[in-house]
């Protein structure tokens, strides 16, 4: 049996992509972005004036406050905003393009002896998940037994009942949706289109779907700062799925359903490997922000880095989970390389 930490290991090797040309640009975009927003000599860094009237916000009416920015805080702002959706974006992208490059195009093209390692272990980690899954439901049905043999557990209202799974036959009846093909374009085989050339070819055709999904992260995100980050991290391990099913054709509603029923019972799983993976980047920043606390631009350019690193290693993290965690049907290989 292969120990969880091997897997997450693997997320740290977000080179590891045979459209290495993609990673390296992605790298150097999101860095590029972020030490404009954070070293260069652009815009105005000061936001006391700012912060100082949000503690006032009582007194003050949120015009007011919104008013103490001054352009070059709004310039700032633009610029850590347009990072953090592009690395978003080309997170979402990393993830897809691994995701086939390990499933419908594993079987075009020279096989490097990491891809089959890691095809080993993802057959290995994906038999454990079956395992744990028929634990789950042999204790939940033992469970829903013993209430069920109790009419006062009836009475009461409390009740098991076991969740109907998402089918093929579900997907038939109006779910998935037929994305508008290129004029002319038959595939016959991954060959004659690239993972990556496919991947930025879907989501041009769902962006609105995936646009959607990473706003809803980003408000989730901020509003879980008050409440210990528990509605962000139930977003990530329910929905961790969706950006893939929406390019395999899954509207919006049927997509983020699909993902929450496939991790159904695998959710802790997900968090806690999470946890592991981000427990290093938190250990980097607290040891990086000691070593650099008089250089600002020292401090800037690796917490920049860090930035970057993050995004492609949870996006390699997000599409490990997707590998292992849900079943690979063939219908579902097939479905996506005829797209």
């Amino acid at each position: 049996m292969r120990s969880t930490w091997q897997l997450n290991l693997e997320a740290f090797r977000f080179y590891r992509l045979k459209a290495d040309k993609f990673v390296k640009f992605s790298l150097l975009i999101i860095l590029g972005l972020q030490l404009l927003a954070r070293i260069a000599p652009l815009g105005d860094r000061n936001f006391f004036p700012f912060t100082y009237a949000l503690e006032r916000l009582g007194r003050l009416s949120p015009e007011e406050v919104i008013g103490q920015l001054s352009p070059g805080n709004w310039l700032i702002i633009g610029l850590y905003t347009l990072s953090l959706l592009l690395a978003s974006i080309l997170s979402v992208i990393y993830m897809q393009v691994f995701v086939l490059e390990q499933t419908s195009y594993a079987a075009w093209g020279h096989k490097r002896p990491e891809d089959q390692e890691l095809q080993e272990s993802i057959q290995a980690f994906r038999m454990q998940i079956k395992v744990l899954r028929s634990l789950t439901q042999t204790l939940g049905k033992e469970w829903q037994g013993q209430r069920s043999a109790d009419p006062s557990a009836m009475d009461s209202g409390y009740f098991w009942e076991e969740p109907i799974p998402v089918t093929s036959l579900d997907q038939d009846a109006g779910v998935r949706e037929e994305l508008p093909a290129d004029q002319g374009w038959e595939r016959e085989d991954p060959q004659q289109e690239t993972a990556l050339a496919y991947t930025v070819r879907r989501f041009g055709q769902t962006w609105p779907r995936q646009l959607l999904f990473l706003l809803i992260l980003d408000l989730v995100y901020g509003s879980s700062v008050l409440l210990l980050g528990l509605p962000f991290y139930f977003y990530l391990s329910a929905y961790l799925f969706a950006p893939i099913l929406f390019m395999q054709g899954l509207r919006f509603g049927p997509g983020m359903r699909q993902s929450y029923a496939e991790t159904k019972g695998l959710k802790l799983f997900i968090i806690s490997n999470y946890f592991m993976v981000n427990l290093v980047f938190l250990l980097a920043e607290g040891l990086i922000s000691m070593i650099f606390q008089e250089a600002s631009y020292g401090l800037g350019i690796w917490q920049s880095l860090l930035f970057a690193l993050r995004f492609l290693v949870f996006a390699r993290f997000a599409a490990l989970m997707y590998l292992v965690i849900r079943e690979a049907r063939p219908e579902d290989d097939l479905a996506m390389s005829k797209l």
